[in-house]
């Protein structure tokens, strides 16, 4: 295994009382906005990269919307001067070739960073909106860097002592740095292939093996449904994730469980299940490089537990549907034996209705199989176009 990181990012910031700032904040004729931009030969270079010695390479100062034109670093150095803000500084570092593999131009840079900083920026307690972030690709030694700076525009943070908004302090906790080390490497990461399906073909084959097919373990999805049009509450929270479920939600995983292990179905399951944990494999070999717990970035547990969440609420669905329509026509009877004779057609329908409605809770797999797929072709799409464009 791999022990030396793809990644390093150093970090540094500057508050208003800071010393050096006013490199930062454009306070002075060689500012950092000049370094980036085209580099700059003097000892006041605040950098955390050994350079080589070689004049300094960059492509110039960019942003989300791509390069700045003059007047654009213009507005920003009024910008820098004026602002109260802590002013950050990092230093995406890459490995050799890892950095001449993945972040060979701008543009590779500029995607990167506007894909996982408005992530970051959330997860640090800063509105991407009114976060102004900019950035330069160096290519002066072996190892490409990206030099970041960014600070707010307005102070967004609650103050209860002053009662007023206030910036956000420098200081960011390790963890949050080492999300965006993490989510830096997952960007680069190949995406993981499509599961191959058809729509018509896949309803088609749905509707044949609940019809037909689903045979082995239909009793047992008969009498998980039996048992849950017993247990499920008509009032409260109906959410499968409520704790008004917890009494039943074992039952509700078991029925969903059957339905995934239909003939039609459990192929697609494993095929989709392979597929993250081959992404996994591949998210806890960048977390080992970077001496990180994998456990918060892993994306089959997560998965998992969505699919049961939207599987289960939509076998909750079915049951309430049934059990509020009983609810309204026992309303009309007044004797106690009617209401009995009600109570046991109702949980006949569900029974004899098990079939569909196990058609309809493998629907919901069959819909997040299709995000699943469709989210793998909108970002092998977003390739495409970057290699053209390039």
């Amino acid at each position: 295994m791999a022990t030396t990181p793809n990644v390093v990012l150093r970090t540094h910031y500057y508050d208003l009382k800071s010393e050096g700032r006013e490199f930062y904040s454009s306070n002075m004729d060689d500012d950092y906005l000049s370094y980036i931009d085209k580099g700059i030969k003097t000892t006041k270079v605040r950098d955390y990269v050994a350079y080589a010695g070689d004049d300094e390479k960059s492509s110039g100062i960019f942003s989300a919307n791509g390069l700045l034109s003059k007047e654009e670093k213009k507005e920003l150095r009024e910008e820098l001067r004026e602002t109260k803000s802590t002013i950050w500084d990092y230093v995406i570092s890459f490995e050799e070739k890892y950095g001449k593999e993945n972040c060979y131009s701008w543009q590779k840079a500029k995607d990167l960073l506007a894909k996982t900083l408005p992530g970051y920026f959330k997860s640090i307690g800063l509105d991407p909106e009114k976060t102004v972030w900019y950035a330069g690709l160096h290519e002066n030694t072996d190892n490409r860097h990206i030099h970041l700076s960014f600070f707010q525009k307005e102070p967004t943070a609650y103050d209860r002592k002053s009662k007023t908004r206030v910036y956000r302090r420098g200081k960011i906790p390790i963890a949050k740095i080492n999300g965006l080390k993490v989510a830096i490497e997952r960007h680069y990461l190949e995406p993981v292939e499509g599961v191959a399906r058809v729509r018509k073909l896949m309803v088609e084959e749905t509707k044949k093996s609940v019809t037909g097919s689903y045979t082995r373990d239909s009793e047992s999805f008969k009498f998980l449904v039996r048992k849950l049009s017993e247990e499920i509450p008509l009032t409260g929270d109906l959410g499968y994730e409520s704790a008004n479920m917890d009494g039943c939600r074992s039952d509700i995983d078991a029925a969903t469980d059957l339905v995934m292990e239909n003939e039609c179905i459990a192929p697609k399951w494993k095929e989709v299940l392979d597929e993250a944990d081959e992404r996994d494999r591949k998210m806890t070999l960048i977390c080992c490089r970077q001496k990180i717990d994998p456990t918060p970035y892993l994306y089959r547990p997560v998965f998992v537990k969505d699919i049961k969440r939207r599987m289960g609420n939509a076998l909750i669905k079915e049951i309430v549907a049934k059990r509020g329509v009983e609810h309204r026509k026992a309303m009309g009877l007044h004797h106690p034996k009617a209401r009995q004779r009600l109570h046991m057609l109702t949980a006949l329908d569900m029974v004899l209705g098990a079939v569909a409605m196990s058609e309809r809770v493998s629907q919901e797999a069959w819909d997040a199989f299709d995000e699943y797929e469709a989210k793998m072709r909108q970002f092998e799409r977003e390739k495409e176009k970057e290699e053209e464009m390039e």
